[in-house]
């Protein structure tokens, strides 16, 4: 009786040891299969190389440094965009993400950050998805060694140590949008129909060997010449998808539903890479002659003697007509601040001004979707309160009209009505990452010399 029940402890304690052993190994880490559904994710660069644990780690997992050694012009065009910086911009990126995590998530009562130490890979995806989308493969110390440079930075800035400033800068500049996110991460969009990018395969426009060191094969992604490559990041709207959805760039989606929608067919590589020959390059809002020649801007300006009650007084009518011949609404909702600014302006021969107006062309973002108070940065941003940007294909008529006091000029016997004045029209781009040009770039300027005469 004794050896039966110690037989069967030992059996029952084999059996514990048997499970505690396939239990175990569901705890290891395991093929990519667990990781994400569908079939070939472990071929992926993030799978075979597993989470970065470090900023190091997660730029030499996409470091695109080698292609310049086949790609030199390419790659130097690319060094002269943003995606080459995308943490930083040209500064004030950076400092978005900084507030993001200032302003917002350490003041947000439920996001469950109070200190550097709380800040999770989940928590920078809201800003990171479209930045560093790259950041979904790496461990949660990656996000806040990120959040700690930034901090370092704002640090260094508010002491005025340059030196300082410029070290976590470039720290920072580590991570961007390279060539192997484009080419390879975000190459292949439906990934259940055409399979999951691997590593050592470059995605291109067609297929063959690619000698480039590690990346020994080139495969055809679809999407390459497709806008829907771009739509990824320049954004359809809010990131419904967030734990707490961000509101960036909309781009894409008054490209598909304001140009597409309407029977215009070419792509964003076409416009931004293809016809204006700037290749990778790509430029955007940073090239005021891109807006410029996106614009076509008709004035007509003319004077008469308006009857107001008993007395004649000059009354000016200026007539503006603009189009957007661009694929997308412009401004887009890149920044609160970005915006075009149309102004007219009147002014007497001896230079006083008798006559002031603008208007003003952009998207109001809505404060985190309520109400009807403005967001700011992309962290508040969702929704929007109002939208005077220019729409792709539609043609904008503004009129501005207003009167003056005439001058008397003595002729003969006689006293005759007239009034002369230069009246000026003008379009400019208001951009905040331009510190050198708070002003904004001119995209367009007419002036012209209205004379009223009595006849």
């Amino acid at each position: 009786m004794t050896r039966r029940i110690l037989g069967r402890n030992v059996l029952f304690s084999a059996g514990l040891l048997l499970l505690a052993a396939f239990v175990s190994t569901l705890c290891l880490p395991g093929p990519a299969r667990a990781e994400r559904a569908g079939i070939g994710w472990e071929e992926s660069i993030a799978a075979k190389k597993g989470k970065a644990k470090t900023i190091a780690d997660l730029a030499a997992y996409y470091d695109s440094s080698s292609c310049a050694t086949c790609h030199k012009e390419a790659h130097a065009q690319w060094q002269n965009t943003s995606h080459s910086a995308s943490i930083v911009g040209t500064g004030r990126t950076a400092d978005v993400f900084w507030a993001f995590v200032q302003e917002g998530l350490m003041k947000w009562n439920h996001s469950g950050v109070k200190a550097i130490a709380d800040v999770r890979v989940e928590h920078l995806m809201e800003c990171a998805k479209c930045h560093l989308p790259q950041l979904a493969d790496a461990e949660d110390g990656v996000a806040r060694e990120i959040v700690s440079v930034l901090a370092e930075r704002q640090g260094a800035a508010d002491r005025k140590d340059a030196a300082a400033a410029e070290k976590a800068t470039m720290k920072l500049k580590s991570l961007n949008i390279g060539c192997l996110i484009c080419h390879n991460r975000n190459a292949v969009m439906h990934k259940w129909a055409d399979g999951y990018p691997k590593d050592g395969e470059i995605y291109g426009g067609k297929e063959g060997t690619h000698p480039g060191p590690g990346f020994t094969v080139l495969k055809k992604s679809p999407i390459m010449g497709e806008s829907i490559l771009c739509g990824q990041c320049h954004g359809l709207g809010p990131n419904l998808e967030m734990a707490n959805p961000t509101q960036c760039t909309t781009l894409y989606g008054s490209y598909i539903y304001a140009y597409r929608s309407q029977g215009g067919k070419e792509s964003c590589q076409d416009c931004h890479m293809r016809r204006n020959k700037v290749g990778h390059e790509t430029r955007a809002l940073y090239d005021p002659k891109l807006i410029q020649s996106a614009l076509d801007v008709k004035t007509v300006t003319h004077g008469f003697f308006w009857r107001d009650n008993r007395q004649y007084v000059p009354r000016v009518i200026v007539d503006l007509t603009i189009l957007n011949k661009a694929g997308h609404a412009i401004p887009d909702s890149v920044s609160s601040n970005h915006r075009l600014l149309l102004s007219v302006t009147a002014k007497k021969a001896d230079g006083t001004q008798v006559f002031s107006q603008e208007k003003v062309y952009m998207q109001v973002p809505q404060y985190l979707g309520r109400g009807n108070k403005m967001g700011r940065a992309a962290y508040e941003k969702t929704g929007v309160v109002e939208d005077s940007s220019l729409l792709p294909g539609e043609a904008v008529h503004e009129k501005f009209d207003f009167t003056l006091e005439p001058d008397e000029a003595a002729a003969g016997k006689n006293r005759k009505l007239f009034s002369e004045l230069e009246v000026y029209v003008t379009i400019r781009q208001l951009n905040p990452d331009d510190a050198q040009n708070s002003a904004g770039h001119t995209l367009y300027q007419t002036s012209r010399t209205v004379t009223i005469e009595e006849r």
